[in-house]
């Protein structure tokens, strides 16, 4: 869980609820390249596109904290998932 950090200004309250706090979550963590090396298997600097179109792809799979965040409230957020979804994949 994200701690509140005084030093924030302003200071961002975050309430998300089920995926919307996922969704939220996002706005908190250092995914570092995780994301991007699960969807690529070339590095950022080696992906070979238009400028723009590798810096949206960039923006959306390497997530960076957002240092105006400073307290986030979870309710009802499935944080390690959920196990009905476990059933939903068809191969």
């Amino acid at each position: 869980m994200v701690k509140y950090d005084p030093s924030v200004s302003p200071k961002l309250v975050l309430i998300g609820h089920s995926m919307g706090g996922l969704l939220a979550k996002s706005l908190a963590v250092d995914s570092r390249s995780k994301l991007w090396d699960a969807a690529f298997r070339v590095p950022p600097t080696e992906f070979r596109a238009v400028e723009e179109t590798r810096k949206i792809f960039e923006d959306a799979l390497i997530l960076k904290p957002w240092p105006s965040v400073g307290l986030m409230i979870f309710m009802g957020t499935p944080q390690h998932g959920s196990e009905r979804a476990d059933g939903c994949w068809v191969d």
